[in-house]
């Protein structure tokens, strides 16, 4: 006969490996879901009006790899902004205040300015840790830039340095308008000294 105690303990377990099970399960699909969302976001296919209130599948968008994760932002050309760290959230906005708005268009003129530079793609690799890659996304099709070294791009003599920049600007003036339950899902902006 087996001791009563052993039998609540096995339970337990068993109830807890289950839980644990379901919750790896659970993170695995949503970071598969933020994968094709971003794949789907960079091809210029995003054919739906989704929470962030994006209805054109076309812009700009800016990849850094950060530690273990890729952050993704996107400036749609209907003003929409979209953040998202592909292995955890996913944050919309539709915001058109001032700050945002500027920052997104000086960005938005300085990549195109840059066109001539891109060239096309219809791969998206994951950007490596301290890596940046700029998109356009055109309704032909989307263009690249290919992977940068963070600290590359921003020596003053390197093309992408004032994109790079105002990439920062961006992600720093969308961050701050994260609601504060969502900080700890969100990522910070990249900056001088992420070299871990």
């Amino acid at each position: 006969m087996a001791d009563p105690l052993l039998l609540v303990l096995a339970s337990f377990a068993t109830i807890i490996a289950i839980m644990l099970g379901k919750l790896f399960l659970a993170r695995f699909r949503r970071s598969a879901q933020l994968m094709e969302r971003r794949k789907t976001i960079l091809a210029g296919e995003w054919d739906s009006v989704d929470a962030s209130g994006c209805t054109v599948p076309t812009g700009v968008a800016v990849e850094w790899g950060v530690k273990r994760n890729t952050v993704t932002l996107v400036r749609f050309d209907d003003g929409t902004v979209d953040l998202f760290n592909t292995h955890r959230a996913s944050v919309g906005f539709a915001y058109h205040d001032e700050q945002i708005s500027d920052a997104a268009e000086r960005l938005c003129a300085e990549l195109e300015s840059l066109a001539p530079k891109f060239t096309p793609s219809s791969d998206f690799p994951l950007p490596r840790n301290n890596d940046i890659v700029f998109y356009l996304i055109r309704d032909t099709g989307s263009l690249w830039t290919g992977t940068f070294c963070v600290q590359d791009v921003r020596n003053p003599e390197h093309s992408f340095c004032t994109a790079e920049k105002l990439a920062r600007e961006l992600l720093t003036s969308v961050e701050d308008r994260v609601p504060d339950f969502l900080l700890g899902v969100v990522p910070k902006a990249p900056m001088e000294g992420d070299a871990a």
